[in-house]
């Protein structure tokens, strides 16, 4: 997939290409900033690999970024406890960025990195006397940080299971160095408050800071991770990080000809299909294919990403060459003006923001809604085909609440409906290309539209010329004439 998400930044130290993963770091406001709420990589590993442009890579990880927050006299000691041993997060609740990287070297092919991030809420431990702390108040406060792993490798159910595994070291360090029994003494006074994340240097049970303490358990766990050897189409890697302490972690890299699809497979869940709909997410795909721009406004980092990278996903073996933001930070929300065809991620949509031609879905918590642009035929008879059978394969699993996930066969063979589709409908606009159409003239003008389009310039690269026989041309003829258009879109 070609995903042009910014200027790409300049690597300090070339980066091999058979790593698993590239670098491995933590993001947040700094705790002395009082005023800029603007958010700094607080920590890094491995140190000598670094990225030069910093600020592209933060208001990727964090694209609104928040100062400590004082938590309310309601926040009883029991789930201040919960609070700080909390934090440990499923690879389902994770977001993802991409950054596409041309590297200084000769005759050297770009790449996409992938960045695979995880939230959490540090929280800040009463002291009765700090130096350079920043906070007073009677209650303990929370701050966000968000813990990313970046890899050109797309392994994001991989990469996910290793934030997982730090997390879970960290909730250890906690617990250790904080027993919920010392966490909220009844009756204190305003006291400074210090950090218990990154920045705090106060002396951990173990030996060492616990900053240190922290950093350590981060070096050691993208050490191990970084020195298993890059799995092979259709390969098998187990991993149990921190020296075998914690549980196994599994992965399959999928074969040759299914690895393309890595990102929509991790992407398409049952819990979003079910809020966005089938019929809607399947009119989105229609007008990707006819290289409509599109925005998807959703507060929600995991779902918003993950609906994105799904729906560029779809359009697979093609290449989309517009602008690609699966989430745009606020400093990129001027790519909404852009002349060329855009496919953006948002959490809030700017005021004002003139979207004439542009496709909006909007996804709320429990429901979703698409505005198309007016006069837009979005379906057609593949559309309505595919539709069908996504309907069939995935009802029993989006009618079942409790289902989130669907089981890993019906994901792949969900996907491989959405290439068939795209198969067909490129099919269709190259006999249109040649004067061969045969269909309902409603139709016609989508299939005009991906003639258009770079989307078929990318397939017609793929597949040269083949003479249609009269046979294939009437039985093309009698597929466009199957079945009245729906009203559902």
């Amino acid at each position: 997939m070609c995903i042009r998400d910014s200027p790409p930044p300049p690597l300090a130290t070339p980066l091999p290409a058979d790593r698993i993963a590239e670098v491995m770091f933590v993001v947040g406001v700094p705790l002395g900033a009082a005023e800029s709420t603007k958010p700094e990589v607080l920590c890094q590993y491995p140190p000598q690999c670094t990225i030069d442009d910093l600020s592209c890579v933060t208001n990727f990880c964090m694209p609104t970024p928040d100062r400590a927050r004082v938590l309310s006299h309601a926040s009883d000691p029991s789930s201040l406890s919960r609070l700080l041993h909390s934090g440990v997060r499923s690879a389902e609740q994770g977001f993802v960025f991409t950054l596409q990287h041309t590297p200084n070297v000769k005759a050297a092919e770009p790449y996409t990195l992938y960045g695979c991030c995880i939230e959490r809420y540090e929280i800040l431990k009463w002291e009765s006397a700090c130096a350079g702390c920043v906070w007073e108040a009677h209650y303990p406060a929370a701050i966000r940080r968000v813990y990313c792993v970046m890899s050109r490798h797309p392994f994001f159910e991989l990469h996910f299971h290793v934030l997982d595994s730090l997390m879970e070291r960290l909730h250890a360090i906690n617990l250790a160095a904080f027993p919920p029994r010392d966490w909220h003494p009844k009756g204190s006074p305003p006291r400074k408050v210090a950090a218990i994340d990154w920045a705090y240097d106060k002396e951990h049970p173990t030996g060492g800071s616990y900053r240190e303490v922290r950093l350590g358990a981060m070096n050691q766990l993208f050490e191990e991770y970084t020195a298993l050897p890059l799995p092979g189409p259709g390969e098998r890697i187990s991993f149990r990080p921190f020296n075998h302490q914690t549980h196994a972690i599994q992965f399959t890299n999928p074969t040759q000809a299914l690895q393309h699809r890595l990102a929509g497979a991790w992407a398409l869940s049952a819990s979003m299909l079910r809020v966005v709909g089938l019929a809607q997410f399947v009119c989105l795909f229609g007008c990707l294919l006819r290289e409509r721009s599109c925005v998807v406004v959703c507060a929600e980092l995991p779902t918003l990403t993950r609906f994105v990278m799904l729906l560029l996903s779809s359009v697979l073996p093609l290449k989309w060459e517009g602008i690609q933001l699966v989430l745009t930070p606020p400093h990129l929300m001027m790519m909404m003006d852009a002349p060329v065809p855009f496919v953006l991620g948002v959490q809030e949509m700017p005021e004002n923001q003139n979207l004439d031609g542009v496709v909006v879905a909007t996804i709320l918590p429990d429901q979703a809604s698409i505005k198309l642009p007016d006069n837009i035929q979005a379906w057609t008879q593949p559309l309505r085909l595919l539709h069908t059978r996504l309907n069939n394969l995935l009802t029993t699993y989006l009618a079942t609440l409790e289902c989130q996930e669907f089981p890993p066969e019906i994901v792949e063979r969900a996907l491989q409906c959405f290439q068939q589709c795209v198969e067909q409908i490129m099919e269709h606009t190259d006999r249109l290309g040649k004067g061969m159409y045969v269909g309902p003239a409603a139709e016609k003008a989508f299939y005009a539209d991906v003639l258009r389009s770079q989307l078929y310039d990318c397939y017609k690269q793929a597949h040269p010329e083949e003479e249609i026989s009269p046979h294939e041309r009437r039985a093309s003829s009698c597929l466009l004439y199957t079945s009245p258009s729906p009203r559902d879109s």
